[in-house]
């Protein structure tokens, strides 16, 4: 049997992380979605180094070109995303599956919600990170139903208000 070898990499982060959701990722590139203007802007001014995550972007993808029917859009999130300087695409090699299934299991949360706490979580125990890292969205409810609990390190960013569950 072939073997396929999936190096572990690193990555230099800055502190002030913050994932974006896809409902984020949708607004910016959704010419036509109310949030557009002022999630360019959100995205532009603000004080956190965006990132990716693979589930994001494949659901991002997904709404983008099947509800929306806009490949164009798609093309140019990717274009973005794939542009140095914008955004990191962060993730491991291979995305916690098994974690994220358990957590929307246990939470009550979609896959891509529970792979962004897992990622997030993940991400400021190993880097030690304080404050968290911050989940960017525009469903903040989920999110905000499980911050503060032992278990789980992170903190949301509404991109409704530009409000920081860190009262910063």
């Amino acid at each position: 049997m072939p073997t396929w070898l999936v190096p572990e990499r690193e990555l230099d982060l800055p502190r002030n992380i913050a994932l974006l959701d896809t409902n984020v990722l949708v607004a910016l590139f959704d010419e036509s979605d109310p949030k557009h203007a002022d999630t360019a802007a959100a995205i532009d001014l603000a004080q956190f180094a965006w990132c990716v995550s693979y589930a994001a972007i494949i659901e991002a993808w997904n709404f983008l070109v099947g509800k929306v029917k806009r490949t164009d859009y798609a093309i140019r999130m990717m274009e973005w995303i794939l542009t140095p300087g914008n955004v990191a695409l962060i993730a491991d090699e291979y995305e916690r599956v098994d974690a994220a299934h358990r957590y929307s299991r246990k939470f009550g949360v979609d896959i891509v919600d529970a792979s962004l706490l897992d990622l997030a979580h993940r991400i400021t125990q190993a880097c030690s990170l304080s404050p968290s890292v911050h989940v960017a969205t525009y469903d903040a409810g989920d999110f905000l139903r499980l911050f503060g609990r032992k278990d789980l390190q992170f903190n949301v960013y509404d991109m409704r208000d530009l409000s920081s569950t860190t009262g910063e």
